[in-house]
């Protein structure tokens, strides 16, 4: 009896154990993070990245918005926090890989979106309302702005109009850090 007693207290032990390396790799696949090497001097929304290694962090604010925290190689030190909105591609890369804006000469390279390996979706950043005429204007594109975490989302085009996205969230919590 005491043989089975201490099979059982072992098998619950192995499933224990089994359910938590599950658990913890379904945590890992839901906190996404990459590693991303720039080769030149890059622009996120609110921030100058030097040439180097940063850790890209995405935080769950809604089904729409995220925050994008910037880290620095170590993902110790938080440089930068952003808002960015879901976006879809056709096909999937097998890397992770992030996007600049095109036709940008002047300043810091801006980047655009970020995606995971073998992922249809990603996020575009959101600049300042300012910062993204800006951009808009050089890269004859559209550039994503807001000038607030909960602000309206809107796209700006290339001659200056707003085309609304999302609207403006109230009542919502947000993380407690600097968001840009």
């Amino acid at each position: 009896m005491l043989y089975g007693c201490q099979a059982a207290v072992a098998s619950a032990g192995v499933l224990v154990l089994a359910l938590s390396v599950s658990a913890n790799a379904q945590l890992e696949d839901w906190t996404r993070k990459s590693v991303i090497q720039l080769t030149s001097r890059s622009e996120v929304p609110g921030m100058v990245l030097e040439p180097g290694t940063y850790v890209f962090k995405l935080l769950d604010v809604d089904d729409h918005r995220k925050i994008v925290e910037v880290l620095d190689k170590d993902g110790q030190k938080r440089l930068t926090a952003f808002t960015a909105v879901l976006i879809h591609r056709d096909r999937p890369e097998f890397d992770t890989n992030v996007s600049f804006y095109e036709n940008v000469t002047k300043g810091p390279k801006p980047l655009r979106t970020w995606y995971w390996d073998n992922e249809l979706h990603g996020y575009e950043f959101v600049y300042s309302t300012r910062r993204a005429k800006e951009l808009a204007k050089g890269a004859d594109d559209y550039v994503m702005a807001s000038d607030s975490r909960n602000g309206a989302i809107n796209a700006i085009t290339a001659d200056g109009t707003k085309v609304p996205i999302l609207d403006a969230r109230s009542n919502v919590k947000t993380p407690a850090i600097g968001i840009h």
